[in-house]
């Protein structure tokens, strides 16, 4: 599959959102029929809870206020086991101990995007420290863990998140979003015209890159 124009990926996450983790696997899987293909992927904040206090929430508290009993959550997460592990997604929902306010880590991908990093990659070890390791990603000593991984100055983003940096653009993005009707995460805007919400197959992203490569 080859296409003669760049494509513009806007990817609207949580990361937090097990599936803005499983849409990002799946988009991921229908770039790689298209290795000849230029493209450019934008990554975007959302937060799915926004009145999760800044301290974050004891995750059987979440829940039950979320689903209404842990037996039901149990059932949901049961389902996004099967689905994960067929894209080679390890969730181990068990180890969560508590849900954080996502904010900070929306600022470290805010920091991150301004340095020579791969910050898909770094997206990924946000993703699996939650939700395979059960690590807090609303703490700034975990975040600054994370940074220093990909080669980033841990002390730097801690100077960073102290000084309230991206706070407000990352409030104001969300926000933009809520405006223009994107209800869910994930959600994926081509071209700024063709939207494809929630972690569709790849098959479903190839008929929208087909479509975005008609238009001039």
């Amino acid at each position: 599959m080859l296409y003669g124009k760049l494509l513009e990926i806007k990817v609207i996450l949580d990361t937090v959102c097990p599936w803005s983790f499983i849409g990002k696997r799946r988009l991921e899987k229908a770039l790689t029929v298209m290795p000849e293909t230029s493209y450019s992927v934008s990554w975007e904040p959302y937060q799915i809870n926004p009145t999760i206090p800044v301290q974050g929430l004891e995750r059987r508290t979440y829940l039950e206020e979320k689903f209404g009993s842990i037996e039901h959550a149990n059932k949901v997460s049961r389902n996004l086991e099967l689905v994960g592990s067929d894209i080679g997604i390890d969730f181990h929902f068990e180890k969560i101990k508590f849900t954080p306010n996502t904010v900070l880590s929306h600022r470290l991908i805010q920091y991150a995007s301004r340095r020579q990093i791969n910050l898909s990659k770094l997206i990924d070890s946000l993703f699996i420290a939650f939700f395979k390791n059960g690590e807090d990603i609303g703490s700034g000593n975990n975040l600054k863990n994370i940074a220093v991984q990909h080669g980033l100055n841990g002390d730097d983003f801690l100077n960073y998140i102290s000084s309230d940096g991206d706070h407000i653009l990352v409030l104001k993005k969300d926000e933009g979003f809520r405006r223009l009707g994107v209800q869910s995460v994930p959600c994926f805007i081509i071209d700024g015209k063709y939207t494809v919400s929630g972690a569709q197959p790849p098959e479903i992203f190839h008929k929208v890159f087909d479509l975005a490569q008609q238009v001039n």
